[in-house]
């Protein structure tokens, strides 16, 4: 600041700077408070973040609070860890549960036979593999025998006509297969067992002239519980489809395409009116238009609404009773909103139904606050008079909010459904028109009563509905009195013709049609059979069979097939041509050569559909959905999002392109195995397709992700068939082939094993990356050398719930070792095999709920401490803290005491207070002193910062008293501790918004900002008067410097006067 060099002045000989610095000090002592106080205001301000922070941790640990899931935690102790183990979540129910674990989930694993070298070739040709699927044998699953109602497990009995008894297990068998195995290689009776269709054939191979005799448990189920004195038993039938029959298991697994896409079903009747129907999952109406909402008869699939009176009570208080016996079961959907919205509206009530596209009805209450903000009353709808109307109609609430969402009254699931919907339309209302399941139990029949005479017309509109459910009739019509619709289901163990090549996929000209073939076998005998159109593979088999020809017919090695064998020993040629139709061709058994054998490759037997659902996709592991990147060939880029809920089916994803802007189009391939992505633009120059992900794996799932290939037909198309093929050269050896498997990630490892022997040690092994059943691979070698020998099969795990024997247990099966909701919200986990079984204990996880609690108890102690601390004063040495009496910490203290000890009002349970459920303040403690005589000894009552205690034994008990109380205690929307204590520490201090702390700290802040600005004011002034002040000594040195001068000058003049005289 000085402007003046020395410290002294040369004339004076004063210390100047220490004069003025001095000087300047007791000018600068208003600079130091404020200094001193900013000082003050910083360490307050970190004391009081550090107690918002601490305030913050406690909200966190009790953020949880207010979620009934902490309340409902459960906890699963297994008396056998060994074998198996569990853990559930609140939606599990309390009690013990006993399991016998019979068989793990296990991978396929197949080797090829020995080569001599790494170096060994397979040939040439292609490797396929498809996985779970593609197998025109594919074993029926047992539970869908008798209306999908499966078959009672236990030991079968049956004596042959030998008098030969054999015992047959049948308690872990799944599918049909599995129980011809098992009775086929029973080694006792001398039996054989087939399928027939929708039946089974017991064949006694004995001799014997007995009585063929079956019995036990699973024999009624199987149809053939009973005797025989002839050497065959024919079952009764077992495989047939009900009303309760899914959609999707319908055409060989393959469904009914086009539902949700408008009006999927045109009949013209016999007295010329039409019938259009609309097979959507939801509930609709014309907007506008002609009443055409469902009829109440048609909802709850068809159980229709018991027609009754409910009370309808709104927020404020207002009520009207809605008695729908006068409607009738005729009336519709829009019938009864017209009468519930007018009804309210004339006791002064804003009530509005919706329905249109929901499966089920909403209502809302409309109306607005009367008199106060306050509503006196929860939105409320109730059956009267033990009635059901309201139930029926699924709107049965007592709501604290506007709306009542009601339960599903509605679905497109079933056959049932499909009836349903048809029998029940509102343009049906005289009932002429009526679809019901044929007498074979394999397809429907529709009946017109509208005329004598006339024809039936049936075809698809907008979907392909009528020929999926097989009733789509010709051009002209049908004059029957019943139609009758093609077979929708097969027989066991086999597939409908129609689901070979390619099925529906493609443009459906490889469907197989039926026809006339002559079979000649090589010794010159010949023979024809008819094919129907709907028939079965396996009654062309059977056919061909007993053709009274040496020509015998069976299923493939690779299971893709047939394979028709001549065992006539002639040296003819074998001859297998089409007299009509092209059913051999199209069976790939046409033949005219000196041949042993003919095998037809591939059928491609469908198992794609556009009704697939994507979660059903890949071995059931589904699509993962997600965004997908698509170019076309002129380069128009677009991107397709799969992630939204109207994406169910692979129709959906058909639907997704053709809506996406993009020239490409999708569709089922044409061997009904995957999708086809081809290109519509026109042009010269086109570039291939592009397909990428956009930060997912769905292009990879479906198969489709990558650049397209071109055609023969010049055209590029991306297939995403699921039978992997891998094209192998005379060059490729057996690491080459390891090499192509893994590279191409089929969901099959490879690798190479040595096996230690002589001539031939080198194996290719090939396992499954899928386990159970659903992984299986099937190989079709083809013109390779490649044979295979399996390893282990592949197994689904098996489980069996209950204390009792096998057959009086619930048998649970799964492709893997975890077996999730067997019993709602437990999870299993399978270790390892065992006969005895183990106990899975549930129980409430009081231990997880208690562990919060503490850490509550513990935050809560951590901040009242910091209070006291912050605001303490010491009367002894009268010592203050940082800040004592700050309002803003006060406040904290009095909120956070005050939250623990509120009385909770509103509540249904017992308890209302934390104090009563174990959660209080610790009692005050004691010291002893003398009185103010000092004489007497007494005890006084010491007051401390309030600490919470936790007493886990009364909170535990209360938890066993009243479980739901306690929950409610803390998780009741809004005034529940878990939102109320939220609310409360939100208001006191959080960092949003205008918390107490926030609020304080944000003023000394301020504070802070004011007082630097006058330091900053103080700083200008202070060094300007110490300027000031170092100009004026500076102008003493010059005065004195002056008299110093004038005096020296005078006494020189004084020194001259002198020496003159």
């Amino acid at each position: 600041m000085g402007t003046i060099s020395s410290g002294t002045g040369l004339i004076s000989g004063l210390d100047i700077e220490s004069l003025v610095t001095q000087l300047m000090s007791i000018e600068s002592r208003p600079k130091t408070l404020l200094e001193n106080r900013i000082e003050t205001l910083t360490s307050q301000q970190t004391a009081l973040t550090g107690l918002q922070a601490q305030i913050m941790a406690l909200q966190v640990s009790m953020a949880s609070f207010n979620k009934e899931s902490v309340f409902q935690q459960k906890s699963v102790s297994s008396s056998n860890e060994d074998v198996l183990t569990a853990t559930a979540t609140k939606f599990a129910e309390a009690g013990s549960y006993q399991f016998r674990v019979k068989q793990l989930a296990s991978n396929h694993q197949f080797v090829s036979r020995g080569y001599s070298s790494l170096r060994s070739s397979i040939g040439t040709g292609t490797l396929s593999f498809e996985i779970g699927q593609g197998q025109v044998g594919k074993a029926t699953e047992l539970s869908f025998l008798n209306g999908q109602q499966g078959f009672q497990r236990g030991t079968l009995l049956i004596t042959d006509r030998a008098g030969n008894t054999a015992r047959i297990d049948l308690t872990t068998a799944q599918t049909m297969q599995d129980v011809l195995d098992k009775i086929n290689t029973n080694g006792s009776a001398s039996i054989q067992a087939a399928v027939s269709g929708d039946h089974l054939v017991i064949t006694d191979l004995s001799g014997g002239t007995g009585t063929l005799q079956i019995a036990g448990t699973p024999a009624e189920s199987l149809g053939i519980a009973g005797s025989a004195a002839a050497a065959t038993l024919t079952g009764h039938t077992i495989y047939y489809i009900t009303e309760d029959t899914l959609l999707k298991n319908l055409n060989d697994g393959n469904g009914v395409r086009g539902l949700n896409s408008g009006d999927d079903l045109k009949f013209t009747l016999k007295d010329g009116s039409e019938i259009n129907v609309d097979l959507r999952s939801t509930l609709h109406e014309i907007i506008g238009g002609e009443d055409s909402s469902n009829k109440l008869r048609s909802l709850n699939s068809g159980q229709g609404v018991r027609l009754g009176a409910f009370r309808i009570t709104d927020q404020n208080g207002k009520s009207v009773d809605i008695d729908l016996t006068g409607l009738g079961e005729d009336a519709t959907l829009r019938q009864l909103r017209e009468k519930i919205e007018t009804e309210a509206a004339a006791r002064g009530m804003n009530i509005t139904v919706a329905f249109n596209s929901l499966d089920h009805l909403t209502l809302t209450d409309n109306s607005t606050a009367s008199g106060s903000e306050e509503r006196t009353s929860h939105f409320i709808v109730e059956d009267l008079n033990g009635g059901s109307a309201a139930a029926d109609l699924g709107i049965v609430g007592d709501v604290a909010g506007s709306n009542i969402y009601g339960e599903q009254i509605w679905k497109m699931d079933t056959v049932g459904d499909v009836m349903n919907a048809i029998n029940n339309h509102w343009a049906n209302a005289a009932g002429v028109l009526q679809v019901s399941m044929n007498a074979a139990g394999n397809g429907l029949q529709v009946t017109d009563s509208s005329a004598l005479s006339g024809s039936l017309m049936i075809a698809g509109l907008y979907s392909s509905a009528a020929e999926d459910l097989g009733i789509a009739t010709p051009e002209t019509g049908v004059s029957d009195p019943v139609f009758q619709g093609r077979r929708l289901l097969g027989g066991m163990n086999t597939v409908l013709l129609r689901s070979l090549q390619g099925g529906s996929g493609g443009d459906g000209t490889g469907r197989i049609t039926g026809g006339t073939i002559q079979l000649t076998d090589r010794a010159g005998a010949s023979a024809q059979i008819s094919i129907a159109a709907d028939a079965t593979l396996q009654e062309v088999l059977d056919q061909i069979n007993t053709a009274g020809i040496q020509i015998q017919a069976s299923v493939n090695q690779a299971g893709n097939g047939i394979l028709l064998t001549d065992t006539s020993g002639g040296t003819g040629n074998l001859v297998i041509a089409d007299v009509t139709g092209d059913a051999a061709a199209k069976l790939g058994i046409t033949v005219d050569e000196a041949a042993g054998s003919i095998d037809s490759g591939n059928l491609q037997l469908q198992y794609i559909s556009g009704a697939t659902l994507l979660s059903d996709m890949r071995q059931g592991q589904g699509i993962r959905l997600g965004k997908i990147a698509v170019t076309d060939g002129k380069g128009s880029n677009v991107t397709i999002d799969l992630t939204q809920n109207d994406v169910k089916t692979l129709e959906d994803v058909m639907r997704k392109f053709e809506l996406s802007g993009t020239n490409v189009r999708a569709r089922i391939n044409d061997t009904g195995d995957g999708l086809l992505l081809y290109d519509v633009s026109e042009g010269e120059g086109l570039a291939p397709i592009q397909v990428a992900e956009k930060g997912g794996n769905t292009a990879a799932d479906l198969r489709i992700l990558g650049t397209a290939k071109q055609a023969e037909d010049g055209k590029y198309y991306i297939d995403g068939s699921y039978e992997f093929q891998i094209e192998v050269g005379g060059g490729d050896d057996l690491e080459d082939i390891v090499a192509y498997v893994n590279q191409a990630n089929l969901g099959v490892r490879a690798s190479l094993v040595n096996d230690g022997s002589g001539s031939n040690p080198y194996r290719l092994s090939f396992t499954s990356e899928i386990s159970g059943r659903t992984g299986t691979v099937h190989l079709d070698a083809g013109q390779t050398s490649l044979t295979v020998t399996d390893l282990a099969q592949a197994r689904d795990a098996i489980v069996f719930l209950g204390a009792g024997s096998e057959e009086n247990s619930l048998m649970i099966t799964s492709s893997t070792n975890t077996i999730k909701d067997s019993i709602k919200g437990v999870t299993l986990d399978l270790k390892e095999t065992g006969t005895d079984p183990v106990t899975l204990s549930v129980s409430e996880d009081l231990d997880a709920i208690v562990s919060q609690i503490e850490a509550f108890v513990t935050a809560y102690n951590t901040v009242m401490k910091s209070i006291g601390d912050l605001d303490s004063y010491n009367s002894d040495t009268q010592q203050q803290s940082i800040l004592f009496n700050d309002y803003s910490v006060e406040s904290a203290r009095r909120s956070l005491t005050s939250m623990v000890q509120r009385t909770m009002s509103g509540v249904s349970g017992s308890f209302s207070r934390l104090s009563q459920i174990g959660i209080k303040f610790s009692s005050l403690t004691y010291e002893s002193g003398t009185d103010e005589s000092g004489k007497k000894t007494v005890n006084y009552a010491v007051a401390k910062i309030p600490q919470l205690e936790f007493d886990e034994d009364a909170f535990r008990q209360a938890y066993e008293q009243d479980p739901d109380g306690v929950t409610e205690l803390f998780t009741k929307a809004d005034t529940g501790f878990g939102d109320y204590f939220n609310d409360q520490l939100e208001k006191l201090a959080g960092t949003g918004g205008t918390s107490t702390i926030k609020s304080r700290l944000s003023a000394m802040k301020s504070s802070q900002k004011l007082l630097e600005d006058r330091i900053s004011y103080l700083d200008v002034m202070l060094e300007k008067k110490e300027t000031r002040l170092y100009n004026q000594f500076y102008a003493m040195e010059q005065a004195l410097a002056n008299m110093q001068s004038q005096q020296t000058a005078l006494a020189s003049l004084s020194s001259l006067a002198a020496s003159m005289q």
